[in-house]
């Protein structure tokens, strides 16, 4: 995930983030399941004047994003690519600073343009930032990419709304075609954050009980390998050891539902291992 690791746009390029991928193959990572790159700020340069498709930066992505996506697909184990944008007119999430601004997002009557671009370009993954817009709006606002994902050449990207908490997402996600959401702000590199993330998250009634394959609750991103002190986005103290151990634990067993977990619905058999919780 580039968001954290690299804070200003000019260092998220195609070099970087094949790093990344090559690292998730040696590691032993990607077989074991963790098998996304995703990318936030991309380096959209601006929009084309003529069908207002997103223009890509070809100096920190020579061969753009299908060239990208296309060589982590290729890769064995197959690796694939998450694409970033907002419900905005410019990106929250790029620049020297938070807010910075400076690239462009999926903006009102746009919504079609880009997803059927990240679906032609082999994005498997859509990451949609918060709206700037009032919260009683996100509902539509992400229901309107939804529909464009689904109308799209690629209907089966994965779709992540990334709310931040603000608009209760978790209550409808899944009817606008999110396969998951998240539940809080920004993770930063200390464990008192990674704490708050999983407090957030169950300290909604009843939220284990919406997970589900291909829907659950998303806890931001992991920080597990971040570099402490560092002044990127995710900054902080770091983890150590037993904290990072503890923090891969955590956000594994966030994507079980407790009730899956338990068999809370299962009823006791003669031998059954399962016990009613």
């Amino acid at each position: 995930h580039s968001w954290g690791l690299f804070t200003h746009e000019d260092l998220v390029t195609e070099a970087n983030m094949n790093e990344m991928a090559d690292g998730l193959i040696s590691s032993g990572m990607a077989a074991a399941g963790w098998d996304t790159v995703n990318v936030v700020c991309n380096g959209w340069a601006g929009r084309d004047p003529q069908t207002g498709v997103l223009v890509e930066n070809r100096t920190l992505w020579p061969t753009g994003m299908k060239g990208f996506a296309g060589r982590l697909h290729a890769m064995t184990p197959p690796l694939k690519v998450g694409c970033y944008t907002s419900p905005r007119a410019k990106n929250c999430m790029c620049g020297p600073a938070p807010q910075g601004g400076c690239e462009y997002g999926t903006g009102p009557g746009y919504e079609a343009i880009d997803m059927e671009f990240f679906a032609s370009v082999g994005c498997d993954h859509v990451m949609v930032d918060s709206p700037d817009s009032p919260p009683e709006t996100f509902k539509e606002r992400y229901g309107t990419i939804g529909a464009a994902i689904a109308n799209s050449s690629n209907p089966n990207m994965l779709y992540g709304v990334w709310n931040g908490g603000s608009g209760h997402a978790w209550k409808w996600a899944a009817e606008v075609g999110g396969h998951y959401w998240r539940m809080g702000s920004d993770t930063y590199d200390g464990w008192t954050s990674v704490l708050r993330q999983f407090d957030t998250t169950y300290s909604v009634p009843g939220i284990d009980r919406l997970t589900k394959p291909g829907s659950y609750s998303f806890l931001d991103q992991m920080i597990i390998g971040d570099i402490p002190h560092r002044k990127g986005s995710a900054y902080g103290p770091g983890l150590n050891h037993d904290e990072a151990v503890a923090h891969m634990s955590m956000f594994v067993m966030a994507a079980v539902s407790r009730h899956d977990c338990y068999a809370s619905h299962t009823t006791r058999q003669s031998g059954s291992p399962y016990v009613k919780q």
